[in-house]
């Protein structure tokens, strides 16, 4: 679980918002669903799929937040 800065900084890539444009708009089959915002609540139109997947995986869920300090994964 990685937040969208998390690979804007990995990737030297000057904006999270960069990092969402390329996952919305990249044909490749990208685990788009371990990627959150750093409030770790799912946007509104794709909360019920991501928040399925990531319970699925055994991602600690708590009112529709995920527990960033248990699942996030260090880029750096």
């Amino acid at each position: 679980m990685v937040t969208y800065g998390d690979v804007a900084h990995a990737a030297e890539l000057s904006s999270a918002r960069t990092v969402g444009w390329i996952m919305r708009t990249d044909s490749a089959d990208l685990p788009w669903h371990r990627v959150v915002p750093a409030s770790g609540r799912p946007a509104p139109h794709l909360r019920r799929r991501q928040l399925e997947r990531l319970v699925a995986e055994g991602v600690a869920v708590h009112d529709g937040r995920i527990d960033l300090a248990s699942a996030r994964f260090p880029l750096a």
